[in-house]
């Protein structure tokens, strides 16, 4: 992890999803938890242990949901490939405070999977409630 507060927590695992169908699909579940003091949050990278279960995988979508300790409304979150681009555009801004989300990744404004070829990266902002807790799941496919 990278540039994580000392207060913040970012917690990522990865595991392959039982189904019966020709893929190998993975669900990487990003759990984090707010500074409490002032509920900060700053840019973490997935961690390297884990970029071998991504990497050459497409990311088809992201369902978030906001803990019990729920963040502020519309609170946003950004993963970031290694050129700094939003794999999701801006469809992960604005968060619901109270309920389960979900939204496709976004190339060019339109919705299609999105390769994995390099490092990503996890940012949560706009949150200033203390401890907020919450999680963000990403499902990826060969």
């Amino acid at each position: 992890m990278a540039n994580l507060d000392s207060a913040a927590v970012f917690t990522f695992t990865t595991i392959v999803v039982p189904h019966s169908g020709p893929y190998n699909i993975t669900k990487v579940s990003i759990a984090w938890l707010c500074d409490s003091d002032g509920g900060a949050f700053v840019t973490a990278d997935f961690p390297a242990a884990n970029m071998p279960d991504i990497l050459g995988k497409s990311c088809y979508f992201v369902i978030t949901n906001p803990g019990t300790t729920a963040p502020t409304a519309a609170y946003d979150i950004t993963i970031a490939d290694a050129n700094g681009l939003s794999v999701f555009g801006t469809q992960l801004d604005n968060r619901s405070a109270t309920a389960t989300e979900q939204i496709a990744p976004v190339i060019s404004s339109v919705y299609a999977p999105r390769l994995c070829v390099d490092q990503w990266t996890f940012a949560l902002a706009g949150n200033s409630v203390n401890s907020a807790i919450g999680v963000c799941d990403l499902y990826f496919k060969y």
